[in-house]
């Protein structure tokens, strides 16, 4: 009997210790969900009042608007860009083919400086400044040559030999093509040089305006420079 009651009670305890454990583990399940939702209510809550306080913002801008006399006083005073540098800007607008040059020089005029008055006087003599694109559609073909009856007989008779470093020297008309097609004006004013006498009258007009577009460019290129060195 009371080997029973020692059996008995050692039972009881072992049932409560474990008891005991496993509420000690619900309850530390229970305290970390309670954290848990604590810190996701606090971001909820934080985040829904940074909601309404921006919302409050924007609405007191909506309602309240900085008057117009010191927006256009912040405008008139915020700082010009240089006269070269709008000058500069416009001349490529120029290049590009989206400003026509005479816009451009009524506005040299309007804004007389030293720089802008020494390069309208530069420009004065240019009436136009095509693109590249209008330079290779204005592209005369090449002129056809007919030979005369003496020059077809002689051709039968004898073949002539080809000099071929002379034949290198000599331009043509397609090189010319290509060099106005990689926009190397340069190049196409030296090609033209070379041409024969009649051919250079035929391109005459054309390369005159092949002239004015690299002057144009020339212009640029010295203002980028100046700006470049103060």
């Amino acid at each position: 009997m009371t080997e029973n009651k020692k059996t008995y009670k050692s039972l009881f305890w072992q049932r409560f210790s474990q008891t005991l454990k496993s509420s000690k583990r619900y309850l530390a399940y229970f305290f970390l969900f309670i954290l848990l939702f604590l810190s996701i209510f606090i971001l909820w809550k934080k985040y829904k009042e940074d909601e309404i306080i921006n919302f409050q913002e924007v609405k007191a801008k909506v309602e309240n608007p900085e008057p117009l006399e010191k927006m256009d006083t912040a405008i008139t005073n915020a700082p010009a860009p240089p006269q070269q540098l709008i000058t500069i800007q416009l001349l490529e607008g120029v290049l590009e083919g989206w400003i026509p040059l005479s816009i451009f020089k009524t506005y040299l005029q309007k804004h007389s400086d030293e720089d802008t008055t020494n390069l309208l006087l530069e420009l004065s003599t240019i009436s136009n400044c095509p693109t590249y694109t209008e330079l290779q559609s204005s592209l005369p073909s090449a002129p056809v040559k007919s030979k005369s009856l003496w020059e077809r007989l002689k051709s039968l008779i004898r073949i002539k030999k080809i000099d071929k470093k002379k034949a290198s020297e000599t331009s043509s008309p397609q090189k010319i093509e290509k060099a106005i097609y990689e926009k190397n004006i340069s190049e196409v004013l030296n090609l033209f040089e070379k041409l024969p006498a009649d051919e250079k009258e035929y391109f005459s007009s054309w390369i005159k305006t092949v002239q004015e577009r690299f002057k144009v460019e020339i212009l640029y290129k010295n203002l980028l420079i100046k700006l470049a060195q103060g």
